[in-house]
């Protein structure tokens, strides 16, 4: 709670499972405390590790709308190149330049300047 407190901005990893939306609710709680004494604070969630076209990213979708917080609109793919970078100590950025993770991690920057 201490760290919303304190933070200008809350980024909320979710993966699309039911078991990870439930998880959110108490971070989306103490988000929504903190905006009544900050209306400034801003916050959203990420949608990681995402597999596309699949049921369970449409309802985890509607979910995460329903909480009234915004979801940026860079998804994060399920990749083996995000756990290679990390074995690395590095990030795909550094490992995979031109390769579509390192693309969603850029799109995912850019959203997160826009907030």
């Amino acid at each position: 709670e201490i760290a919303v407190q304190l933070a200008d901005l809350v980024l909320i990893p979710v993966t699309p499972s039911p078991l990870d939306i439930w998880a959110t609710d108490e971070v989306v709680q103490m988000v929504k405390r903190e905006r009544r004494r900050r209306r400034r604070l801003k916050a959203a969630f990420i949608l990681w590790r995402i597999i596309p076209r699949t049921r369970i990213l449409d309802a985890a979708i509607d979910a995460l709308a329903g909480m009234k917080l915004p979801t940026l609109r860079t998804k994060i793919h399920q990749r083996v190149n995000y756990a290679a970078a990390m074995i690395e100590g590095k990030t795909v950025l550094d490992t995979a330049r031109t390769g579509p993770a390192a693309a969603e991690i850029r799109a995912l920057i850019e959203d997160i300047e826009d907030l």
